[in-house]
């Protein structure tokens, strides 16, 4: 469900509008069964974009050419792992920044970042906000990129960007609604910089620079985060509690999905069980019977002798 719930968090965010279907392919019934029950749950438009196909039907949506062959396709294709041939490079290690909390700034370090590992978040006007400011210290300008171990979590202003000798820039990080603070203790971001030759670059230039850049040409530096515990409501969520009244109806009907698979699960495993007693005692009857019948044959018998 994590898994989900992320995927459907970023195509939200990052690619709205993105998804034309969601093919699924030979649905089994105990799936089919649950999906009935849910299915009134979910928004319309996401009912019309899931569409549910065999053999016979999957060519409506994939050409026969692209299918495989085990899905009525005429594509052969088998996945084969290939090594990949890597040459033996004098590996560099990279820098990385731990430096203690303050303004501290090494020689040699193209950023001074403040504060240099701690990002303090606090509670503005109904959000979690936290910001630190980067500042080139090199003589050439240089690249930066933001990352962070949970990119559904937050929200970075600016991601990346350019900077010119002693210029700054502040990172302004918004969390996302509907995330437990409690568990983003651990996560951290990842600050990276590049030198380049100049700040007017396209961005395909860019994305060349950075490719080519290796180990020892690009500068790291990590920070931890730190949020107002304090401040957190008593469920430890972001949200309000007019939001937690109205969820995102995509995640909770996968959520009512899960718990009426589970139910349902388990209410085949009992009608097993009670198929596996219900056999038995048929089986213990019917031996009875005979038994009873063979006995009362007997004695008929033995009466005639008499």
């Amino acid at each position: 469900m994590e898994l989900t719930n992320y995927l459907i968090g970023l195509f939200k965010s990052y690619y709205p509008s993105f998804l034309n279907y969601i093919i699924i392919y030979q649905m089994p019934w105990v799936m089919s069964a649950a999906f009935k029950i849910i299915k009134s749950l979910l928004p319309a438009k996401g009912v019309e974009k899931m569409k549910f196909v065999n053999k016979d039907t999957l060519k409506e949506f994939v050409e026969p050419e692209q299918a495989l062959a085990c899905w009525g396709g005429k594509d052969n294709y088998v996945y084969e792992f290939i090594p990949e041939n890597r040459t033996q490079e004098s590996h560099t290690p990279k820098k990385v920044t731990f430096a203690e909390q303050g303004d501290n700034h090494s020689p040699g370090e193209m950023l001074r970042i403040n504060p240099s590992n701690l990002i303090i978040f606090k509670t503005d006007n109904d959000e979690v906000t936290g910001q630190f400011t980067i500042t080139n210290m090199d003589e050439s300008a240089v690249s930066f990129k933001i990352r962070t171990t949970s990119p559904e979590k937050f929200r970075v202003r600016p991601s990346s960007g350019t900077l010119t000798p002693n210029a700054s820039q502040t990172i302004l990080i918004v969390v996302q609604s509907g995330f437990q603070l409690r568990s983003m203790v651990k996560d951290m971001f990842l600050v990276m910089s590049v030198q380049i030759p100049k700040t007017e670059l396209t961005a395909k230039e860019l994305s060349e620079i950075w490719q080519n850049s290796s180990g020892s040409k690009v500068d790291e530096y990590r920070l931890k985060c730190q949020f107002p515990i304090k401040d957190l409501p008593k469920n430890g969520n972001t949200v309000e509690v007019k939001s937690q009244q109205k969820p995102d109806s995509v995640v909770s009907a996968l959520n009512n999905l899960q718990s009426n698979y589970e139910v349902l699960h388990l209410q085949i495993h009992k009608l097993k069980v009670y198929q596996m007693m219900t056999l038995i005692l048929t089986v213990a009857v019917v031996v009875l019977g005979v038994l009873i019948y063979q006995s009362s044959n007997g004695s008929d018998r033995y009466c005639e002798r008499i």
